[in-house]
C-alpha cells in the first residue's frame, strides 16, 4: 500500500504553492495570519512542561479514536475480518464485506485507507514530541524521560500494528520485500520502506529504548496503582497530576509485558491468511 508516498506528495505540492504564495504577499502585514482557537503551534506549544504533557495528552486521545469501543480495531471490523463474528447482515453491508474480505470495495477501502492514515498521523505528532524534546531545558529530566519514553512505546506499538494489519501472511515473508516505512521524521519526502526484518527490530528497538528511559523514573515502580492514586499530592516528588494513574498509559510495565509480543515474528499473526493476502494482491 503507497497511499502514505501518495499523501507526501500531495503535502510537498501544497508546500510549494504555499511557499510561493508567501513570497507573493511578503508586503501584507502580519494582521493577515490568524491561528485558530483550537490549535496551538509547535513553538508555542513547547515553551512549558504543561505544553509537553499535554503533547503527550493528545497521543492518547489520538489513540482513543482508534480503539474505542465502537472503532475499527475494537470490536467492530477486525472481528468480522478475522471471522470472530458471524454476520447475518446484507451481503452489501461493511460487515458483510469485511467478513468475506471484499477488500476491493470502495467502502471498505476507504475504511482501511483512513486506519492506515490514521496510525501513520500518530507516529508523525510522536515524532514532533520526541524531537522537541532533544536538547530541551524546559522539562525536568525525569519527566522528560517518562514523555519521551511513552511517545517512543507508543510509536512502536502503532508500527506494530500496521505490521500486524499490512504486513505479509505468516508463512509468506518475503525476505527481501519491502513492506512499510518505519517512520522516525517528519519530512515532506516520501518515506522508504523496508523489509520484515528490519521493522521488526526496529520495534523492538524502540520498545527497549522506551524501557531504558522510564525504568529508573516511573513511580509505579516503587509504588502500587491504588497506593500511588490514593496519595495524590501527598509524594513530595510526585506533585503533579501527570505522575498518577499510570494505569492508564504506557507504563515501564506495560512496555515490558508487550515487548515480547512485538517480536515474535509470524506468531503475532491473528487474521486469517487469505485476510492478508488479499491486502497484498
Amino acid at each position: 500500500m503507497h497511499i502514505l508516498n501518495r499523501i507526501k506528495m500531495k503535502r510537498l505540492n501544497i508546500s510549494i504553492i504555499s511557499v510561493s504564495l508567501m513570497m507573493l504577499f511578503a508586503s501584507c502585514s502580519d494582521w493577515l495570519t490568524v491561528e485558530p482557537q483550537a490549535v496551538t503551534s509547535k513553538d508555542k506549544m513547547f515553551t512549558s512542561e504543561l505544553g509537553f504533557s499535554s503533547a503527550l495528552v493528545g497521543l492518547y486521545l489520538e489513540l482513543q479514536n482508534v480503539y474505542s469501543p465502537t472503532n475499527f480495531m475494537m470490536g467492530g471490523s477486525t472481528e468480522y475480518m478475522a471471522n470472530n463474528y458471524l454476520t447475518t447482515t446484507s451481503e452489501t453491508s461493511d460487515s458483510y464485506l469485511f467478513h468475506t474480505h471484499r477488500y476491493t470495495s470502495t467502502t471498505i477501502d476507504a475504511s482501511l485507507g483512513a486506519l492506515f492514515l490514521s496510525y501513520y498521523k500518530i507516529i508523525a505528532n510522536c515524532n514532533i514530541l520526541i524531537d522537541a524534546l532533544q536538547g530541551q531545558s524546559v522539562v525536568e529530566p525525569d519527566e522528560a524521560a517518562i514523555i519521551e519514553g511513552e511517545a517512543l512505546a507508543i510509536r512502536a506499538y502503532c508500527h506494530f500494528e500496521l505490521l500486524r494489519l499490512w504486513g505479509p501472511p505468516p508463512t509468506k515473508i518475503d525476505a527481501s520485500r519491502k513492506y512499510l516505512p518505519y517512520v522516525t521524521t517528519v519530512a515532506t519526502s516520501p518515506y522508504e520502506y523496508i523489509t520484515y526484518d528490519a521493522f521488526v527490530q526496529k520495534v523492538k528497538e524502540e520498545f527497549n529504548k522506551a524501557i531504558t528511559l522510564m525504568e529508573p523514573v516511573d513511580p509505579i515502580t516503587a509504588y502500587s496503582n491504588g497506593t500511588l492514586n490514593a496519595s495524590y499530592a501527598t509524594i513530595s516528588k510526585y506533585q503533579a497530576m501527570f505522575w498518577y494513574n499510570r494505569q492508564k498509559r504506557f507504563n515501564v510495565y506495560g512496555v515490558k509485558a508487550f515487548l515480547p509480543v512485538s517480536t515474535c515474528g509470524p506468531v503475532i499473526r491473528t487474521m486469517p491468511i487469505r485476510r492478508q493476502k488479499a491486502l497484498w494482491t
